[in-house]
């Protein structure tokens, strides 16, 4: 009876860790509110042709930056930055967005701004890098997904843009085809 009550026990616990993360978008981020996983918008710094301006032996983190709701923020790798600084709670999910470079050993650098809005939420963030400016207006559809990427829409100075391939892992163990080892992203172009 011991055992049949503790498998009924475990089942239960499992459950409701699945509805957990559910409710927040299934990325297991379990400090997020619901509503906020996925909400980011990523980017690629690019010339011309399409290939990433910055050299990683040589790139300064300080030539980018984002103005947003009136704020200018700077690249802090996971730190939360407050929005609103007569908030008197520390910086969190409904008071600050992330504005980081994403570094990996695999394809060139990007950037990704989240939090703060909720998915189906639009928002303008202004990035700036050395002498040029984008303008861009984004948003993300709203709700849960179910396993595929939310669709997403960003506005560049007035005219929308579609997302580049950036690169593709050569292999990728929760990944069995190579449309599922893509990794796409807006591009921002310089002068």
């Amino acid at each position: 009876m011991k055992k049949f009550l503790f498998i009924c026990l475990a089942t239960c616990l499992g459950l409701v860790g699945c509805e957990k993360g559910d409710d927040i978008g299934g990325d297991g981020a379990a400090m997020m509110p619901p509503g906020y996983g996925n909400n980011s918008f990523c980017f690629i710094i690019c010339d011309a042709e399409g290939n990433s301006v910055f050299d990683r032996d040589n790139f300064d983190m300080n030539e980018v930056t984002l103005e947003y709701e009136g704020k200018t923020f700077k690249p802090i790798p996971d730190v939360h930055q407050k929005i609103d600084e007569n908030d008197p709670d520390i910086a969190h999910w409904c008071n600050s967005i992330i504005f980081e470079p994403y570094p990996n050993e695999v394809g060139p650098l990007f950037w990704r701004i989240w939090g703060h809005k909720e998915r189906g939420e639009a928002v303008r963030y202004i990035i700036r890098y050395k002498d040029n400016e984008w303008v861009v207006d984004y948003s993300m559809e709203a709700g849960f997904c179910g396993g595929r990427e939310p669709e997403s829409e960003a506005v560049v100075n007035g005219e929308k843009i579609e997302k580049i391939l950036i690169y593709t892992y050569e292999d990728h163990p929760d990944y069995s085809s190579d449309e599922e080892r893509q990794v796409w992203k807006y591009p921002l172009y310089v002068k």
